[in-house]
């Protein structure tokens, strides 16, 4: 939009905003509110008081524009970009704000155009006589959490003035000055929050483990759990704890929060904080005034929940030093320093939301305003947000996930959990939280799965039914058309100390091609379990390490793969440990990404391993052509399969950076795929005419590896 408002240059809180729009075009970095009026009022004095709101604070009259490359906010009049809509929507007294929110989320943009339009849109809803609900749909360029407050407030102020006197006047409806955004930030704070977090080693940071859900992941998409509330008695406790520490009540929240990822052997954390950046100068402004702040803490093993709320409240008053240093700044230095974005992974997975929350919203005489802040947003900071809200007498919160990432189910299940993990916690705050070990053999197998105890024999390879081990498995096109014909697989997970473990029959869909391998049937007198690297046992559905134990107790066996239990009590079989990696965060599930890839036309076989060391972090992918003549020296064929591969690369994973062909996979003696000689295939990028061995005793599969 061309106009003759003044142009500022984004501020360092808008241009991160406005990069992750052009980058992904498909998201809105948007929220909303709304109030129900209840008594008469004219919609035309409704729309007034949205509209003195709009002319006092020049970022709601903003748009994008692009020059002399750069990015420019353009400040509008109030009636170039003023959008105020009305709807019928009849509904009972009382029920007018789950109406307002069900009909909202219907229809809320899927691309928000802030180079035609402003980032704030208004819709009164008639729901009957003297109800009404105004919605407030924002854009995060222009509005944070606190903004919110500050608008409820201010249009209270405007409406009464339009009631009573039928016009606005004063200074405080004189449109104000552009706010200049952060402050400059101070080279010194910048240079200690790289140091804080170059000390930390983040290329070596885990990855963050969490429940996954049993079934497909959806297309990328955010959604929210329903509003959760602490008892009361938790409320005060947490109080009392946060208390005798000496430390806030936020510190005690995050460790809740730490108490609950610990379950799923998280044992270093990266909690991200969007940090209030306002100051008292510009409180009552409506603008993005908003910092995102990592919080690492780290969690010892046999921790108490005391131990935790000290350790999350050290680490809150260390990065407060950090809150004014932007985001992406710290990002540029930290790549800098790296040479490799170790941002997305860590920073980028779980937030925590805690913001001042307003006590006096205004009133409106003869009309009743009630406010409802709490509404779901569609912004995808992270793949999780923990929003957290205190009242007088309580907590309340919801869990904002990325669909891709969580299901309704886990995320509601999550959540349960949180609350739970506090209210026990609270009842011996000296007990403690993070899990040393197992624990005794009695107590381990009480706890394995048992819903699928079920002991079954393996069927027999022959007539049309083929026995492949798990490991071995790929869902190629070859093995799809063996099932279209009538054929069966059987797939099975064996230990050369203990022999066959449990198995289960392939079921193709090409949707779940990456997805874990259910294997619900047992074999023998061996339980599955799942374990963290530490060694303690894991809840369902979280992915780690599998082991088994005997029926009656006994010694654990460590298999070498990795595993899940899913929430049927399955065991879902996800890949070889060494197949997987972490590298910054970022989690690589290598039978995983093998199956994947394995499902794209033209693929016989193919092999991905992580990265070695530091020096060679990212990992390599080795592709087995089916057509015949494929050459790993053919640059047009390489650059082909590298393009095909990362189209079905999962976001989360690191990104390999050489992907090469051979015309078979090379094998080691026992008939395993040869990690290092993969590796350095992948690394030289030269193609590989690799022979499998045939060294005296080693007997290979009739089926080839897979």
């Amino acid at each position: 939009m061309q106009g003759g408002g003044p142009t500022l240059p984004l501020t360092m809180a808008q241009e991160p905003i406005w990069l992750e729009q052009l980058r992904h075009p498909d998201r809105v970095n948007a929220g909303f509110f709304f109030a129900t009026l209840r008594g008469p009022v004219a919609a035309g004095d409704v729309a007034g008081a949205c509209a003195a709101v709009c002319r006092r604070h020049p970022e709601l009259r903003g748009t994008v524009e692009e020059r002399d490359q750069r990015y420019w906010f353009r400040i509008n009049d109030v009636d170039d970009l003023f959008e105020f809509e009305r709807a019928s929507l009849p509904c009972p007294a009382g029920a007018e704000q789950d109406v307002a929110r069900v009909w909202y989320l219907a229809r809320r943009p899927l691309h928000w155009d802030l180079t035609s339009r402003g980032p704030i849109r208004f819709v009164l809803l008639d729901h009957g006589r003297d109800r009404r609900t105004l919605v407030v749909a924002v854009h995060h360029m222009a509005f944070d959490g606190r903004s919110k407050f500050v608008f409820a407030w201010q249009f209270a102020r405007a409406l009464s003035g339009l009631r009573e006197r039928g016009g606005l006047a004063g200074a405080e409806w004189e449109p104000a000055a552009p706010l200049a955004g952060f402050e400059e930030p101070d080279p010194a704070a910048l240079a200690a929050a790289t140091g804080y977090w170059r000390s930390c080693d983040l290329p070596s940071y885990p990855s963050l483990v969490l429940p996954r859900p049993d079934g497909a992941a959806p297309a990328p998409g955010t959604a929210a759990t329903p509003r959760f509330e602490l008892p009361e008695t938790a409320f005060r406790g947490l109080r009392a704890v946060t208390g005798e520490a000496g430390t806030t009540f936020f510190a005690g929240l995050l460790a809740a929060t730490a108490a609950q990822l610990a379950r799923y052997g998280n044992d270093r954390l990266a909690l991200c904080i969007p940090a209030d950046t306002s100051t008292a100068a510009t409180r009552d402004r409506i603008a993005m005034q908003v910092n995102m702040v990592p919080c690492a803490i780290v969690l010892e093993p046999g921790a108490t929940f005391r131990d935790l709320v000290a350790a999350a409240g050290h680490a809150v008053s260390t990065i407060d030093q950090f809150r004014r240093v932007p985001f992406h700044l710290l990002m540029r230095e930290l790549r800098r320093g790296y040479g490799v974005d170790v941002g997305p992974g860590i920073f980028d997975r779980f937030g925590v939301s805690y913001p001042r929350v307003a006590a006096d919203l205004g009133e409106v005489p003869g009309l009743r305003l009630d406010w409802d802040f709490f509404a779901p947003n569609s912004s995808q900071s992270f793949q999780n947000t923990l929003q957290l809200r205190t009242t007088p007498d309580g907590v309340f919160g919801r869990l904002d996930y990325t669909t891709s990432v969580f299901d309704a189910e886990t995320a509601e299940g999550f959540a349960e959990d949180w609350c739970r993990t506090l209210e026990q916690a609270l009842r011996d705050p000296n007990a403690s939280v993070v899990p040393r070990t197992w624990g005794s053999t009695a107590a381990v197998a009480a706890r394995v799965p048992q819903a699928a105890s079920a002991v079954a024999p393996v069927p027999e390879a022959g007539a049309g039914t083929v026995v492949v081990p798990v490991e071995r498995f790929l869902p190629t096109e070859d093995r799809l058309e063996q099932v279209k014909a009538g054929g069966r697989i059987v797939l099975v997970l064996g230990h050369e100390r203990v022999g066959q473990i449990a198995w289960g029959e392939w079921q193709p869909d090409p949707g779940t091609s990456d997805a874990a391998l259910p294997l619900p049937h047992l074999a023998g007198e061996w339980r599955p379990a799942v374990v963290a690297r530490d060694g303690r046992e894991l809840p369902r559905r979280t992915p780690g390490l599998l082991v088994l134990r005997p029926l009656g107790g006994g010694k654990k066996v460590p298999t070498g793969f990795r595993a899940r239990i899913d929430g049927k009590g399955r065991l879902c079989f996800l890949g070889p440990a060494d197949r997987a990696g972490d590298f910054g965060g970022r989690l690589l599930e290598g039978g995983q990404v093998e199956r994947r890839i394995a499902a794209l036309p033209g693929v016989r076989d193919v092999a991905v391993v992580p990265g070695e060391d530091a020096a060679h972090p990212t990992p390599g992918v080795l592709v087995v052509p089916a057509a015949a003549g494929a050459s790993g020296s053919d640059p047009d064929a390489v650059r082909a399969w590298r393009r095909r591969v990362l189209r079905v690369w999962p976001p989360e994973a690191p990104r390999p950076t050489h992907v090469a062909l051979t015309d078979a996979l090379p094998l080691d003696p026992s008939g395993a795929v040869d990690l290092p000689r993969v590796r350095a295939i992948c690394r030289t990028g030269r193609p590989s005419t690799y022979s499998r061995p045939a060294s005296p005793g080693t007997v290979l599969p009739t089926e080839g590896r897979r």
